[in-house]
């Protein structure tokens, strides 16, 4: 996505490469699992949907990944027709708990606030290796189609 916002010489590009940052610093690990079910949707076509569970020690990132998600469903010629098609993913605070571990040596920012502050601090300090890289968060993200 990076690469063909620069090729277009897109207005947003930092916002994207500011995204892929923040995919690579979580990882796989550091992403949320996920349950499917199905949905009727506004158009009262029964269509399968994921419902994202919850990281407790993980920032809420809901909006950022809402714009990846969205760019992916608007975007179908970014993508291969091949292997998995993309599934609305339905994020919300019903949704259950995800029992990943908190990934450790990430920037302070990534972590949930009212989550580290309830750990003790040998936790923190040798558990979770907080990185003293800084990560700075966009406040408003907002990403044209």
């Amino acid at each position: 996505m990076v690469e063909l916002k620069n090729e277009e010489g897109s207005c947003d590009v930092k916002i994207w490469e500011w995204l892929l940052q923040l995919i690579e610093y979580l990882g796989a690990d550091g992403m949320s699992s996920e349950e499917s079910g199905v949905e009727v949707n506004d158009e009262g076509i029964v269509e399968k949907v994921y419902r994202v569970k919850i990281m407790p020690w993980r920032r809420n990132i809901d909006q950022e990944l809402a714009i990846i998600d969205k760019a992916r469903l608007q975007d179908k010629d970014l993508y291969s027709e091949a292997g998995a098609k993309p599934v609305p993913r339905k994020r919300s605070e019903q949704n259950g708990t995800s029992s990943r571990q908190p990934l450790c040596n990430l920037p302070r920012s990534f972590y949930n606030d009212s989550w580290f502050n309830r750990l003790n601090a040998n936790f923190r300090d040798c558990t979770l290796r907080v990185s003293k890289k800084q990560f700075h968060w966009f406040e408003h993200v907002a990403v044209q189609g």
